[in-house]
């Protein structure tokens, strides 16, 4: 698709706007020390969909003390994108257990706004990825997600996966379509399209039981919770296959504006 013909298309869809909430989950302490790697992942993504593609756009913002100047510059950018800012106070470290317990305070205050809960789906995205599809059409990639979950209420989500492990960590999978398949493994924290009720299941569920049971790993606490909910079939989560669509994770020690510019499909 050329640039004029995606200009036309955005403002078609400006016009339309999609039934998604933008949520996105932010810090200050950034990854690495690059505290910049939020505004890459925001201006890549607009720079796809354009800014006005989702219905709402909403960040978490977790604010540690000392990091004022950060914070302050992450809010006008947010702001200045057409961001809601929502935020709070908390001290994590990488690779601990705090990590875990303030990820899940920021799920539930999050997925339990009614930004997010006033549209049909929400797009679930950390501040340190990158999307990738085969035809550089990232909009038909959320057209497939949409229709699939509208027409499938068994299947609970569709992700994006970063790389070949993940796909040879899930068990039990069976194709779709040629794009995406489903399986029964895990809900992972990766770039997710999910409808907005689940989500704030998922946010009811940390309130209520997870404070309580800590030592289990966060993404697999959320897969609990989620695999509670009654389904017909099986395969309740789904996944875009590899070669159609990915995340690349840019929070890492390697990451640098130059390495960025490198990254395609």
């Amino acid at each position: 698709m050329t640039f004029s013909q995606k200009k036309v298309l955005y403002s078609i869809i400006n016009k339309m706007r999609s039934p998604i909430t933008l949520a996105v989950f932010a810090t200050t302490k950034g990854h690495f020390d690059h505290r910049n790697i939020y505004k890459s992942t925001i201006n890549d993504l607009f720079n796809q969909v354009g800014r006005n593609f989702f219905a709402d756009n909403v960040v978490h913002i977790k604010r540690e003390a000392g990091d004022e100047t950060i914070f302050s510059e992450m809010s006008e950018f947010f702001s200045s994108h057409g961001f809601n800012i929502l935020v709070s106070h908390g001290s994590w470290k990488h690779y601990d257990q705090s990590h875990y317990i303030e990820h899940a305070k920021d799920v539930i205050t999050l997925m339990s706004n009614q930004l997010v809960q006033r549209n049909q789906y929400v797009f679930w995205l950390e501040d340190d990825f990158l999307l990738r599809t085969v035809n550089d059409d990232l909009l038909a990639a959320f057209k497939k997600s949409v229709s699939l979950l509208e027409s499938n209420p068994n299947i609970l989500n569709v992700r994006f996966l970063k790389n070949q492990a993940d796909t040879e960590l899930l068990q039990d999978y069976r194709n779709e379509t040629y794009e995406i398949f489903s399986h029964n493994d895990v809900f992972s924290f990766n770039p997710s399209l999910l409808r907005s009720r689940d989500a704030w299941l998922l946010a009811k569920g940390f309130k209520t039981y997870y404070f309580n049971n800590t030592h289990i790993h966060i993404e697999r606490f959320a897969t609990e919770v989620l695999k509670s909910i009654p389904f017909e079939t099986k395969g309740i989560f789904s996944s875009f296959q590899l070669d159609y669509a990915k995340a690349v994770h840019i929070g890492e020690k390697w990451w640098t504006p130059e390495v960025e510019k490198t990254i395609k499909f």
